[in-house]
């Protein structure tokens, strides 16, 4: 079988690439290798939101991620006909009026308004269980993906097209040949690695990964407290699936264990009494590793010792964003010749 690239990972980053790929009409396959643990990809919340940190600023690049990852989900949810994307409004609550002074100045800003939205007085916007004395803040253009539907669907269609392998897969198999790279009689142009916090102990190993394990709660609340938009501050809370609501997420570097941790969820629903007063009930507790960066932002690039060995990780919390822009921009640049922007490009480590 004869392609164009080869992805290795079926996450949320070996998705949208290989996706991105077939968009250009390239031919593409996709290893999947099972873990014996749950990855970032099959537990993450896939929220978008474009106000973030803790200084809460428009996140990085906003102005190109949101209208595509808008445009480029949209259309994948009609070639796939299943729902995963949702728009949702985001609504901050104030902790104090200090933070109350800085969003309206940021309402002020002709530039933040097409992500800002007005301050809202308080009580009872969704819920009359959420508590915002002070007020708050609504972002606009924010949401979730839902990425274990999305990553479902794409399977069943690339089974479909003969373009998923489910094997180990190790670069020491590849031959690297003149004008193709062979894998277990497939031929390909270029090899792209997509293996989330994986990769830090295999070929990419050397770039400076900063793994954070994250605890992701599925709750319930009471039916008369249900809302229909996403609450955020020191954590999050919103409606995943029918009456199961989403409550996230830690962020521990230092035990990286498999297992959730008793501690993490007490934290969690310690955090959420900060906004909500009414009663949650817990279903489920699960966790990941996510492949974060040393400096926050994605890796890409290709291996020193193989030209035609790439990457592309380094996603972090806020890969659902993040995805589609730069697997389009890494296809530019092997399909292309266009360069890759330094602040993603891996020889800024190399």
């Amino acid at each position: 079988m004869k392609i164009d690239v080869l992805v290795v990972g079926a996450g949320l980053a070996g998705t949208v690439l290989a996706r991105s790929a077939q968009l250009r009409g390239l031919r593409v396959c996709v290893v999947h290798a099972d873990s014996p643990h749950p990855t970032a990809s099959q537990i993450a919340a896939g929220l978008f939101n474009p106000i973030t940190g803790r200084r809460m600023s428009l996140t990085w690049l906003a102005s190109d991620l949101f209208p595509y990852l808008t445009d480029f989900y949209t259309d994948f949810e009609e070639t796939l006909q299943q729902r995963f994307f949702y728009l949702k409004p985001i609504y901050r609550p104030f902790d104090s009026l200090k933070a109350q002074n800085d969003w309206i100045s940021q309402t002020a800003d002709a530039d933040m308004d097409q992500w800002l939205d007005v301050v809202w007085p308080p009580n009872t916007l969704w819920s009359d269980a959420i508590q915002d004395p002070l007020g708050g803040i609504l972002i606009k253009r924010g949401g979730f993906l839902d990425i274990q539907s999305m990553l479902a669907a794409y399977r069943d269609l690339l089974k479909k097209q003969f373009s998923w392998i489910e094997a180990r897969f190790a670069t020491q198999d590849l031959e690297f040949l003149k004008d193709e790279i062979r894998w277990k009689g497939i031929s390909t142009k270029q090899v792209v690695l997509c293996r989330g916090e994986a990769e830090q102990h295999l070929d990419f190993g050397f770039l400076p990964f900063s793994v954070v394990k994250g605890d992701i709660l599925d709750v319930e609340i009471p039916q008369e407290q249900r809302f229909e938009g996403i609450l955020n501050r020191n954590g999050w809370l919103f409606e995943h699936k029918e009456g199961i609501y989403k409550l996230g997420s830690t962020y521990e570097h230092q035990d990286l264990s498999a297992e959730p941790r008793e501690a993490a969820k007490v934290k969690l629903l310690k955090q959420i009494s900060g906004f909500w007063k009414a009663d949650v009930l817990v279903k489920k507790h699960q966790c990941a590793l996510r492949p974060a960066t040393s400096d926050r932002r994605p890796f890409l690039g290709q291996h020193p010792q193989q030209s035609r060995l790439w990457v592309f990780n380094g996603l972090g919390s806020k890969g659902s964003s993040l995805a589609p822009y730069f697997a389009k921009h890494l296809l530019d640049v092997l399909f292309e010749n266009h360069a890759l922007i330094k602040e993603v490009d891996i020889q800024r480590f190399v």
